[in-house]
């Protein structure tokens, strides 16, 4: 139990980022993030962090 805890193998999916979302929810942004790495492959992070955070990676930005 020691060494699960200090892997941080512990929290049985709780801090899953996602976790409470409605189950449409969930899938369209699992499609986003499909297309998206489909479209450009995974070389652009700052769109796929934006995706996974639930964030629009379309919005301009303050500054």
């Amino acid at each position: 139990m020691a060494d699960r805890l200090a892997k941080g193998r512990d929290s049985n999916g709780s801090m899953f980022r996602w976790r409470g979302l409605s189950r449409a929810l969930f899938a369209d942004r699992s499609r986003m993030l499909r297309d998206e790495a489909r479209a450009h492959g995974r070389d652009r992070e700052d769109r796929i962090r934006a995706l996974l955070t639930g964030a629009d990676p379309d919005a301009p930005t303050l500054f």
